[in-house]
């Protein structure tokens, strides 16, 4: 007869099993300089964040790195690196990753030892909302996201560039002959950035909008388009 203590012992089990299975990951690479005394060196690290929701896991993440420090110097240095992980339009958190770079005098670059000590969560605040007409045609190297009365987003795919997103939000009408975009959000990269996937437009419907800084992502008013042809006629 299975006991009671294995039952549950099974239960965490699965549920353990089950967490890891649900995780996402984030992937990162930095590049950075470290200063110990007179040396200083660049280090390069590779990050792998695994979390769920907004919690992390340091059993599933990892941190490697690579610095060409002096065989002469040893090297016992603590770093902590941010990072802001999530969906703009679901949760969106910041990673703090805790690691320490070592390496013993006398011994070469190639034995830096890069350990782990602890990925932590914080909570993370987007700007104050404003009204999009304030943004620049394109507002470089940042996401916007709302949640309007009724409708947020009111439509999305792929586009080869911001100006094409600025176009589809200038143009889109409903079945009821209204224009639902009233401003836009274009992830240039190849990559996915807080939740909005690599080379595609996101329409926004009419409300006010946070934004948060976003490498390689473009956003703008839904005048934007005609802005853009006058400023390119003859």
């Amino acid at each position: 007869m299975v006991s009671m203590v294995s039952m549950v012992k099974t239960v965490l089990l699965l549920a353990t099993v089950f967490a890891g299975l649900n995780a996402d990951e984030f992937t990162a690479q930095k590049t950075f300089d470290v200063k110990v005394g007179s040396t200083k060196k660049t280090a390069t690290c590779s990050f792998t964040i695994s979390y769920s929701g907004d919690t992390t896991s340091k059993a599933d993440s990892s941190v490697s790195c690579t610095i060409a420090w002096p065989k002469s110097k040893s090297l016992n240095t603590a770093v902590t690196k941010s990072f802001v992980i999530g969906d703009v339009n679901d949760i969106v958190f910041t990673a703090e990753v805790k690691f320490t770079l070592k390496k013993n005098k006398n011994k070469g670059s190639g034995t830096t030892k890069t350990t782990l000590s602890s990925v932590t969560s914080v909570p993370f605040t987007a700007d104050a909302s404003f009204y999009p007409a304030s943004l620049w045609c394109p507002q470089e190297d940042t996401i916007i996201f709302g949640a309007g009365a009724y409708a947020s987003v009111v439509g999305e795919a792929p586009a080869d560039s911001y100006d094409q997103c600025a176009q589809r939000c200038s143009e889109l009408t409903n079945e009821s002959g209204n224009s639902p975009c009233f401003s836009w959000t274009f992830n240039s990269n190849s990559e996915a950035v807080l939740g909005l996937s690599g080379s595609t437009c996101r329409l926004l419907a009419y409300m006010e909008v946070s934004s948060m800084a976003a490498t390689g992502v473009q956003s703008g008013y839904h005048k934007c388009w005609n802005a853009m042809l006058t400023s390119t006629a003859p």
